[in-house]
């Protein structure tokens, strides 16, 4: 549990680099595409962040964790199933167990 709540600080902290950097507000973002570690720590990250989970494309119910490639493909599925459309501004967020994080925005054409 405290290296749940360790991630998700870190999250927090790289997340507020990333709003400085991409330039836009939480409320501008359309979509997010998540590691997904579970569902304890998909919960505490989008209220920390908070950021509507409805905007998530999750794969975690059907896929469980998937590690280094829950990101990667959680994005592909989003694309083939119709969850990220031409200018949505969508959100990569990834937190490693290591801790690491790295949170990418995408413009999407």
């Amino acid at each position: 549990e405290q290296l749940m709540h360790e991630g998700v600080a870190t999250g927090a902290e790289t997340f507020a680099k990333f709003l400085t950097e991409t330039g836009w507000p939480p409320e501008k973002i359309d979509k997010t595409v998540c590691h997904q570690v579970g569902v304890a720590q998909r919960k505490l990250l989008f209220e920390t962040l908070e950021l509507n989970p409805k905007i998530d494309y999750t794969t975690l119910e059907t896929l469980g964790n998937t590690g280094a490639a829950a990101l990667p493909l959680t994005m592909a599925l989003a694309l083939e199933n119709g969850h990220i459309l031409p200018k949505d501004r969508v959100a990569m967020l990834g937190i490693g167990s290591g801790i690491n994080c790295l949170m990418v925005g995408v413009l999407w054409n």
